[in-house]
């Protein structure tokens, strides 16, 4: 609380000096304790009717007022509280995981078990996995064997290495966990 009113000071420090651009008169911005940095000048005239004292407090009230003394400062500053524009939240809602990069590169021939390449082992596996909710890829499990348990296992250990998605998202826009599923097909090259 203490450092924005020491903010609204300043620019209403920055709004007298400008008021007394023509006589130059001293300003006295001490804080103490208590209260926010009243701007008083030694010479300052007092207050006319309807006015308070300039304290942080009543010029803070007096520049909202449309025509007060300080109702152009933020104006100098290039914002306009009454004409800024309004940006559009981003819409909340739910969406589903999309994968980060190119899932085609997630399993490659490099992957392929060298004993399976000894014993010449081919098949397709289905596997499953869940995306977390941080994108990562959780739980890989083989719904379709390929018959090798060496390809079975290479598919789910690439997938979790090298899978990364933007996570889905309920309709509150929170991150939620989602089950995806790919078909591998292992191929000796001929």
């Amino acid at each position: 609380m203490r450092k924005w009113a020491c903010f609204a000071c300043t620019l209403l420090l920055v709004a007298a000096c400008q008021d007394r651009n023509a006589t130059q008169q001293p300003v006295d911005t001490t804080l103490n304790d208590e209260e926010p940095a009243a701007l008083v000048s030694d010479d300052a005239p007092a207050p006319s009717d309807g006015e308070t004292s300039a304290t942080g407090r009543d010029l803070e009230a007096q520049g909202t007022e449309a025509g007060g003394p300080y109702a152009s400062t933020a104006s100098d500053y290039g914002y306009d509280p009454r004409t800024a524009p309004i940006s559009e939240p981003e819409p909340v809602g739910p969406r589903d995981a999309e994968a980060r990069g190119d899932i085609s590169a997630w399993i490659t021939a490099d992957d392929y078990p060298p004993s399976s390449v000894r014993a010449e082992e081919e098949g397709d596996v289905v596997i499953q996995w869940d995306v977390g909710i941080t994108g990562r890829v959780e739980n890989c499990r083989v719904t379709s064997s390929s018959g090798s348990e060496a390809l079975d296992q290479a598919a789910c250990r690439a997938i979790t290495r090298r899978g990364r998605y933007t996570p889905a998202t309920d309709e509150t826009g929170t991150p939620i966990t989602k089950t995806m599923s790919r078909r591998v097909n292992w191929r000796l090259p001929r």
